[in-house]
Order: structure tokens, then sequence, then C-alpha cells
């Protein structure tokens, strides 16, 4: 959406092709919204509803794929459609576990959820906790997916964590015996994230401040 706004900026004509729901906030009058595409055509696109539309230039913007060609297969780890398997609270190798992945799970407050990945790995690394025994951890890692896909997620979202993300840190500060993520900061994840969808023209002109570890407000001008 970013970069359809952008383009919007210099080109005649853009269209955003998206599966979620129909976004309302007011775009510019050049900028059109359509539904997922069904095929390519020699001119352009063929959609979902029935449309068809010709372009000069298709930019996919399909998301990240996980791949570690650096890896040999003696670790022990897998990708099978962006699920990164076998971890232990998404981050611990189970199979070799002084190996670590920092940063897989999307949709997060990036940079405090990566401080707390890695204070949750030092706890084990140094000693100072103790990894439960690898069919746990397996077990574990197979429930988490499990209520995922029960929750209607497939397994390319396996390290999604969006609106529940809070959860995601205060098990791994249980677990680990160590300080969680205050929660005002997933608050203001969420809220910016919502926010975005809401209003992608203006949102970064909002401005909140932080109340304490549970509460922000916005700031008016």
């Amino acid at each position: 959406m970013d970069i359809a706004l952008e383009l919007a900026k210099t080109a005649r004509r853009v269209t955003i092709s998206h599966h979620m729901e129909r976004l309302t906030f007011p775009f510019p009058s050049n900028l059109s919204q359509q539904s997922d595409v069904s095929m390519l055509t020699e001119t352009g696109a063929k959609f979902t509803n029935g449309s068809e539309e010709s372009f000069d230039v298709v930019l996919y913007c399909t998301g990240f794929r996980y791949n570690f060609p650096f890896l040999g297969a003696d670790c022990g780890i897998e990708v099978q459609e962006n699920h990164v398997q076998p971890l232990y609270k998404h981050c611990i190798n189970i199979n070799h576990p002084t190996m670590a992945f920092i940063g897989l799970p999307f949709y997060v407050c990036a940079a405090q959820m990566m401080d707390l990945q890695v204070r949750f790995c030092l706890a084990y690394l140094t000693g100072r906790q103790h990894l439960p025994p690898a069919h746990e951890m397996l077990d574990d890692a197979a429930q988490e997916f499990e209520d995922r896909l029960q929750r209607g997620y497939k397994k390319r979202h396996a390290h999604m964590m969006g609106p529940e993300q809070g959860r995601y840190y205060d098990d791994l500060a249980k677990t680990a015996q160590i300080e969680t993520i205050p929660l005002v900061m997933t608050k203001l994840h969420n809220e910016s994230s919502q926010r975005f969808v809401d209003d992608l023209i203006h949102f970064r002109e909002d401005v909140f401040r932080i109340v304490d570890d549970e509460y922000f407000e916005y700031v008016k001008e």
C-alpha cells in the first residue's frame, strides 16, 4: 500500500490488488483497488471479480520467504511453507540447542521482540536456566502450531504474531523467568498497525505519549 501511494504521485494510473477487506480511506483519484489476481495476461491481469485491466508494469509484493542456504542438513532445520522447524519458542533449534534464530516472528514490535528473544536464549546458554528435554520442547512446538491451525491460520503463518504478540512475549518471559516487554509497547504496535489499515495516508502523523508500562494516549495538536 505504501508503494502504491508513492507510485500514484508519478504514474498516470495505479491499481492495488489485495485480499483484505476493501480499504475505505480516501485514495488519490488515480489509485484504485482490485480483488486478487486470478491470472496474468499478455497485457495485464484478470481479477477474481471477473474484471480485467491492462498495465505497463506489474509489481509483486508477496512478502518474505525464509531460506537458510548457509546451513547444512546436519543442523536439522527444515523450512516448509515458511514454517521453520523444529524450534522451541520460535527461536531455539531443538536438535542443536546452542543454535538460535532471532527475529523470525513477524507483525511484532521487532526491536523489542529481538531483545527479548536474545535475553531468553542467554538465560539457557549461560546456564541460568535449563531447557526441558527435547521431546518436551517438540511437544510444546507441536501444540503451539496445532493451536494456530485450530484458529484458522495456515502453515505459512507459523511465525505470525500480530494482535496476539503479547502472549508470545509473556510466554518467553515466564518460561525463562526474565522481564517481558511492557504491555504499552504491544498496544502501541497494534494500534499503529490498525491505523495503517484505517488511514494509510495520515497514520504517520499520529503522535502518542506513553503514560506508563500499560497505557498510552494520543497527543493532540
